[in-house]
Order: C-alpha cells, then sequence, then structure tokens
C-alpha cells in the first residue's frame, strides 16, 4: 500500500462521518471540543483521527479506518518534531497492540482499565 496524505480536517463535518463508532456515546462532548480548538482532526484516503495535546503527550483521542500502517509514523514522527514526549491511547480493540507492536516495537501496553455497569 502507498503511503497516504494526512490532512487536517478544519471544519467537524469534514471528520465526524468518518469516524462513525469511534465517536461513541461521546460524539457530542468530541464535536464541542474540536469546535473549541482543543482536538485536532485529521483525514487520510481511508482513515480519520482525532488527537489532544495534554502537556508534552499526543493523545490519539479517536481513529477510525484502514492503513494504520502508514497513519501512525506519520503521527509519531510528526509528534517528535512537534515536541512530544509520550503518546497514548486508548481502544476496546483487544487486537490493536499487536498491531502497533507490528509498526512499532517500542509501544507498550500502559495501563488496563476494568469496567462493569451498576
Amino acid at each position: 500500500m502507498a503511503t497516504q496524505k494526512v490532512t487536517p480536517a478544519h471544519q467537524w463535518g469534514e471528520i465526524a462521518p468518518r469516524l462513525g463508532q469511534a465517536l461513541g456515546s461521546d460524539a457530542e462532548l468530541l464535536r464541542q471540543e474540536f469546535k473549541a480548538g482543543a482536538l485536532q482532526g485529521w483525514i487520510t484516503d481511508n482513515a480519520a483521527m482525532l488527537t489532544r495535546v495534554e502537556g508534552s503527550e499526543l493523545v490519539l483521542v479517536a481513529l477510525e479506518g484502514e492503513g494504520l500502517s502508514q497513519l501512525l509514523p506519520h503521527v509519531i514522527h510528526n509528534a517528535r518534531l512537534a515536541g512530544m514526549k509520550t503518546m497514548r491511547a486508548h481502544t476496546k480493540r483487544r487486537g490493536l497492540l499487536r498491531l502497533a507492536q507490528r509498526i512499532e516495537p517500542r509501544i507498550k501496553q500502559r495501563e488496563i482499565v476494568l469496567e462493569m455497569e451498576l
């Protein structure tokens, strides 16, 4: 697969339809944060992503689509250029850690979250 061009999303309407399930029940909150400038949107031919900067850490907030093997190195490279020291993402996809480690072996699991409805 050829390298994908990554472009910033300037309008919520550009990125929200591409994120679909990744927005989940937080869609309205994420829309407000994006419009306030707290989230950045990124689009490729096959994927879309929301990011947020927290201090010197880049947070991958939402990701949907295919082509992680092209997108993740781009994200890592640009995060380094921007002076980020760490990067984190929360996911419900169990296999994403293994997939991400094939792309970048230094990626590790930092926490385990346990939850139950009461």
